[in-house]
């Protein structure tokens, strides 16, 4: 195996358990148009303009700053938003069908990506992954100290959300990569290289049969 790479056990994550206790499930309605996306939108919602796929995306809201940014970033871009409440405090949102309007912001921004851009390393091809075999699945752990991080500016904010959604919470977030085989040359991906530069492990989720990365998860 490569340097860089170790083969692990499928990691374990105890993921915090929703209990019906409580439970409320609101519909949120924006009926006016947003006119503005952020790099964070732009990040959650690429998959559903690459892949032409409308994903069901769900993110979970531990603290206030990823409720906030869900709320006045993301939602207002989706047709169909769901707010999960637990006992009143929100700890989820549901959105599907991204708005024609934003649609069309959403694919001028991505044109706009450079080659080299985040979003283009993690999605290579508009071509979802499906297998066409039953899957042999092994989990690969990236050395760090083989992997020189990179760190973007304009990706810090994106990072900070990762961070307070997911990651802080305990949870893992993971990329369904397009695109990716796993070969020496994948550890100048600059998708592994600026996650990390602040994560503290990531695991490259690996068809076997063919060797195509089929995951990254991200832990902290």
């Amino acid at each position: 195996m490569f340097q860089w790479l170790t083969e692990v056990d499928k990691p374990v994550v105890s993921k915090n358990k929703d209990t019906h206790s409580g439970l409320k499930i609101e519909r949120l309605r924006e009926n006016n148009n947003k006119n503005e996306i952020s790099n964070i939108f732009s990040f959650i919602s690429s998959p559903d303009i690459i892949f032409n796929i409308n994903f069901l995306t769900m993110l979970r809201t531990p603290t206030s700053f990823s409720l906030s940014v869900i709320l006045n970033e993301i939602a207002p871009h989706y047709e169909k938003v769901q707010m999960i409440k637990m006992n009143d405090i929100v700890t989820k949102i549901n959105l599907k069908f991204l708005k024609s309007h934003s649609q069309k912001l959403l694919k001028e921004a991505l044109f706009k990506e450079t080659k080299d851009s985040i979003i283009n390393d993690i999605y290579r091809t508009d071509k979802l992954y499906i297998p066409s075999h039953e899957t042999k699945l092994k989990y690969f752990k990236v050395k760090s100290k083989y992997i020189q991080p990179v760190s973007h500016t304009d990706f810090e904010r994106v990072m900070d959300f990762i961070d307070s959604s997911f990651l802080s919470s305990g949870e893992s977030f993971s990329l369904r990569p397009s695109g990716w085989v796993l070969e020496d040359g994948l550890r100048n991906s600059i998708a592994i290289r600026t996650f990390s530069s602040f994560s503290k492990e990531i695991i490259l989720v690996v068809d076997s049969i063919d060797n195509t990365v089929i995951a990254v998860d991200i832990y902290k």
